[in-house]
């Protein structure tokens, strides 16, 4: 049975304090978007752009400090040791650990190296595509997942939190201390808030046998979402010490990571670049969701038009997956569903990554350069339950149009340009397919190599940097990719009405710290207190439990709380003043 509004609310307002984290640098909004949802397009792209620019200067200062010459020698030592190399995170910095896990693997593959390195996201494999409600809440949980992968003593166990407070995160990191391995806690807040406001997070922060790497760069570009400039230092700092490290025991020469540092001051200046072209992608992507009346979230069935679909290759197959999922909690667009729920004609997601592969195992194994890790802890997170969910080309596109009404997007990463000349390959087959069917297409293309612009398929859009230098580990050519998609996704969401100012009105609510923020949006941008903020998210998650437990969607809950009490209304007559 549900709880009384009185009750819910009381209850999180007295047990919740741990999680509201308002205090944090990563939660409050940044100056810079504030008017986002304001903008034109191609404006809102230059603010967000604007902000990635805080990213190079935080790690050139860590390097010339040499900050990060202690990890580095402890991944060099680890490794001639014998001994293993963890990375753990949650949500964007659990994709992020099993990202830095298929570079490396990538790098080192057929090496006896290869197998020396294991990401422990929180739900395991399967969070990397739909997030596994309650984990990160739990600090046990953390520390059962790498105890399970074998941590030893004289491992090395990068913990990455973008705000610092993550309990599971910091579970991991308090296991690799118990176990004698060499701990390294990556976090994205200054010191003294976190020590004065987060008991969890000044307890590792004080820590012995725990070395601090603060990275922080300031707000997020959208409140709260750390997706963002957290995400993307953390990804370019942590893939630039693992990359160091193995050219350093495989005996090649490699630049110091000051050298690097100094070279991420062009990452932003690509984007940049490429503004103009990722507008018009911009347009053409929200256009294809409207026409397709693809973003109702009151029970509506979809229609079978107006949806995108990526293509990817193995090489940016995860940074493609990362973006599109992340889509559905920060802006409760529908998630990727199973086999199974797309034959019963499930709602579909909006957007959708596939890659070419004979089969769906072998399409994992491709992204991942491993074999799936599910959790069989009886919460349905399995390898089989992973499996469930269909990436690979063939089978993806029998459920997803890409005929009229729907977008094609081809994704290319350094090397993977090469497949636009063959014209027999499933990426240029495709978007000759969908342009044949009166589809839209789009090609998005991050790479040193050149492009035979003569023989591409027709495209509505070309979004091509040729020129972004390559690396073992594809480190900036990786980050590029990253924020170019970030910044589509995020201004497409900006032009489907999902954001007002710089606040995620659609953030989805499923665990403690998101019913902080959803509480937090609410209170700035009605100007109700905290607390009566509180009753109405409550109130709205409990009078639309029913519709969402029979499979009709994830209601906005922000927007409806602040349609409430703009109109002075109940739930159901918010909901209709919202669709009229």
């Amino acid at each position: 049975m549900a709880l009384s509004i009185s009750r819910g609310s009381a209850e999180y307002l007295r047990t919740g304090n741990k999680f509201r984290l308002g205090c944090l640098m990563t939660e409050k909004s940044h100056p810079i978007t504030r008017h986002l949802s304001e903008v034109p397009i191609a404006e809102g792209l230059r603010l967000l752009n604007k902000v990635d620019y805080q990213i190079p200067p935080v790690f050139n200062r860590l390097a010339s400090e040499n900050k990060l010459d202690l990890p580095i020698d402890a991944v060099v030592n680890a490794i001639h040791r014998g001994n293993k190399i963890f990375v753990t995170g949650c949500g964007a910095t659990g994709r992020l650990s099993i990202q830095m896990d298929a570079m490396w693997r990538r790098f080192w593959k057929g090496t006896e190296y290869a197998d020396r390195i294991f990401s422990i996201m929180a739900g395991g494999d399967y969070a990397l595509i739909k997030s596994v409600e309650g984990f990160e809440d739990k600090t046990d949980f953390g520390r059962r997942q790498i105890c399970e992968m074998g941590l030893s003593a004289g491992d090395i166990v990068f913990a990455v939190t973008e705000g610092g407070e993550t309990s599971h995160v910091i579970g991991t990191a308090w296991e690799g201390v118990r176990s004698g391995a060499d701990v390294f806690f990556i976090y994205n807040n200054p010191d003294a808030i976190l020590i004065d406001n987060v008991e969890r997070s000044r307890e590792i922060i004080w820590g012995i046998r725990v070395t601090k790497i603060n990275m922080t760069t300031g707000p997020q570009s959208i409140t709260g979402s750390t997706r963002m400039q957290a995400a993307s230092i953390e990804t370019l700092i942590l893939a630039s010490m693992l990359e160091t490290a193995s050219l350093r025991l495989s005996g090649k020469s490699s630049k110091d990571i000051r050298d690097l540092a100094e070279a991420s001051y062009d990452i932003p200046a690509f984007v940049e670049r490429a503004i103009p072209d990722l507008a018009k992608l911009v347009e053409l992507e929200s256009q294809t969701y409207l026409n397709g009346c693809n973003f109702n979230h009151f029970g509506d069935p979809y229609p079978d038009r107006g949806y995108a679909n990526y293509i990817a290759g193995a090489d940016s197959s995860l940074i493609v997956l990362t973006d599109t999922t992340e889509r559905a909690p920060t802006f409760n667009t529908s998630p990727f569903r199973t086999r199974e729920e797309l034959e019963r004609g499930a709602k579909i997601s909006p957007v959708y990554m596939t890659l070419d592969a004979v089969n769906n195992e072998s399409a994992w194994t491709s992204m991942l350069q491993r074999p799936i890790r599910g959790l069989d802890w009886g919460y349905g997170i399995a390898n089989d339950d992973i499996l469930k969910f269909v990436i690979s080309g063939a089978d993806v596109l029998k459920f997803r149009p890409i005929g009229a009404g729907n977008l094609t997007v081809g994704i290319c990463l350094g090397d993977e340009v090469d497949l636009l000349r063959d014209k027999n390959s499933f990426l240029y087959q495709t978007l000759i397919k969908a342009k044949r069917q009166g589809g839209r297409t789009a090609l998005i293309a991050v790479t040193d190599k050149e492009i035979d612009f003569d023989n591409l398929p027709p495209l509505d859009v070309k979004v091509l940097l040729t020129d972004v230098p390559s690396s073992p580990f594809k480190v900036a050519q990786s980050l590029v990719l990253k924020m170019l998609l970030n910044t589509l996704s995020t201004e497409v969401m900006v032009k489907m009405g999902r954001v007002k100012g710089n606040y995620m009105t659609y953030v989805t609510p499923t665990n403690m710290k998101l019913i902080d923020r959803a509480t937090r949006y609410v209170s700035a941008l009605s100007g109700v207190s905290y607390d009566v903020a509180n009753d109405y998210i409550f109130s709205v998650m409990e009078d639309t439990e029913e519709d969402r437990k029979a499979g009709k969607g994830l209601p906005p809950t922000v927007l409806i709380a602040l349609k409430r009490i703009e109109a002075g209304v109940n739930t159901d007559e918010a909901i209709r003043l919202l669709i009229r």
